[in-house]
């Protein structure tokens, strides 16, 4: 990616940082530094399996959607949701440090405001917005070079709500992940 492509400064320094994170390994280490604590990830797994069922007619039930493009779509979408919320945290705070709550309760609160925010269309910076512009176009090329993989027998995509999802998965993993972190002095 040429930094002439991004028209704000910060946003090409997230989207390098966010990009490189997924391949980044720690002291040759097994685990990605991209995870979560896994009471955080499992509310991307919930809902990610949530918006898989409702991209199809008939509604494929849970449990049985885990293996599909869409949910292993928006899976990673909210991943880079969270990836650019802590780039941008990283830059704006000089890498202050900080940890995730996982408070059960503090899970649930953090998730309805999230949804919240996302139902009154909450405004991010620009910088966040255009590295987001740029994940959701190659999310789209990559669904235009693998639409048929989408496809499930018997089943009817709905496209217009997979595209829909996708960003709201984007824009889940920015709002959620900011909510669950915490300052750590």
């Amino acid at each position: 990616m040429e930094d002439e492509d991004f028209k704000n400064p910060l946003a090409c320094q997230i989207w390098d940082k966010v990009y490189s994170s997924f391949s980044a390994y720690a002291d040759d280490s097994p685990y990605s530094k991209a995870m979560l604590p896994i009471e955080i990830m499992n509310e991307f797994h919930f809902l990610a399996e949530a918006l898989a069922c409702m991209t199809y007619s008939p509604r494929i039930k849970f449990g049985e959607i885990n293996d599909t493009f869409a949910y292993s779509h928006y899976l990673f979408l909210m991943s880079c949701g969270k990836q650019v919320y802590l780039t941008e945290r990283s830059f704006l705070t000089l890498g202050k440090p900080y940890q995730f709550k996982t408070d059960p309760e503090d899970i649930i609160k953090m998730r309805s405001q999230s949804m919240n925010l996302l139902l009154k269309q909450m405004k991010m910076s620009k910088s966040v917005r255009e590295v987001m512009e740029k994940i959701l176009e190659r999310i789209n090329e990559d669904f235009k070079d693998n639409a048929e993989k989408f496809q499930l027998p018997g089943r009817r995509l709905k496209i217009n709500k997979l595209k829909d999802y996708l960003h709201g998965s984007l824009c889940f993993g920015y709002v959620f992940t900011g909510k669950m972190v915490e300052y750590n002095p």
